[in-house]
């Protein structure tokens, strides 16, 4: 990965999110209607007015892992190419972006009601529900910014402990 991969920005909410959102559960339902799947918008672009990286991130959740290569493969004919193996029992998926107009796409394949499950759904809703809870988060990731001189990285373990904190109430 090239240094200028590693930086990042931090854009305010966009209404948009959640339309970009429902087109891509729409064509996700449809290439694995023959699995039993949860499909939900997680992640900042999720939570009305929280900014955040501009990714739009997506929950597939499974019912087992035993069908994992086969859904993985639909999801591949739906331009997700990029794929992580399986660590902290999920796997991340990501779509470039079709234009610089699009935004760039993340999956996070868990299994449903496993414990990444329940805090990756709980850390939304939270947010959701706490509006100055998230706007603290907001702050702290404009601050994390800088401080990191946008090193995705260091940004990512910095701002961990935050999003720790919250999740150590669902288990």
């Amino acid at each position: 990965m090239s240094k200028s991969q590693n930086k990042l920005k931090i854009f305010p909410y966009n209404s948009n999110y959640p339309k970009k959102f429902a087109i891509y559960q729409k064509q996700i339902y449809q290439s694995l209607k023959d699995y039993k799947v949860e499909v939900h918008h997680i992640g900042s672009t999720a939570v009305v007015g929280l900014g955040g990286k501009g990714f739009i991130d997506i929950l597939v959740g499974l019912s087992s892992w035993n069908q994992e290569s086969e859904i993985v493969d639909k999801l591949k004919s739906l331009s997700f190419t990029h794929i992580h193996p399986k660590e902290n029992e999920r796997i991340f998926l990501s779509k470039p972006p079709e234009d610089t107009k699009n935004y760039d796409v993340h999956l996070h394949l868990v299994i449903i009601d496993s414990q990444p499950y329940k805090e990756i759904i709980y850390f939304r809703d939270y947010m959701r529900n706490n509006p100055q809870k998230s706007k603290e988060y907001y702050d702290l990731k404009l601050s994390l910014l800088k401080s990191t001189k946008e090193n995705r990285e260091k940004y990512a373990q910095r701002k961990a402990k935050f999003i720790e904190q919250i999740c150590n109430q669902v288990k």
